[in-house]
């Protein structure tokens, strides 16, 4: 037997709309075309270096209210929210903007940790938004 507490991941645990953010039921990755999600894949892992050497981001970004947004992720990890209330980043979260019917909506595909935790401080979420069109490009 030992000493050491058996680890265990933490789980998704709390719904996004406990932080004021919508989840966009309605939305499904079939919305976008399956020939763009490797695009948008590597967009997202390029994100991850947000800053060059000098400290400045890389990315031209917008500042978006989180409540306009939708969120395509149900839950998220509230220790994780916390912990970026206490210590926030203004990594951006990825946006991607499609149309819906006859509107344009915005919808999170990466980043809802970072969105709640600016819902919860009140302020608005850098974003790199990236457009979706009806023939299905980027």
């Amino acid at each position: 037997m030992t000493d050491q507490a058996e680890y265990s991941p933490p789980t998704p645990d709390t719904p996004i709309i406990s932080y004021g953010l919508r989840f966009a039921a309605d939305f499904q990755s079939v919305m976008i075309p399956a020939e763009l999600m490797p695009a948008l894949d590597e967009l997202e892992a390029i994100l991850d270096n947000w800053l060059d050497w000098n400290g400045s981001p890389v990315w031209e970004n917008e500042r978006l209210d989180p409540s306009a947004l939708g969120a395509t992720q149900e839950h998220v990890i509230d220790r994780r929210v916390r912990e970026l209330v206490s210590e926030p980043t203004d990594k951006p979260i990825l946006v991607v903007t499609m149309s819906v019917g006859s509107e344009d909506r915005l919808f999170i595909l990466d980043g809802h940790h970072r969105a709640a935790s600016a819902k919860l401080r009140g302020v608005n979420v850098a974003a790199v938004v990236v457009r979706v069109t009806p023939t299905g490009e980027l």
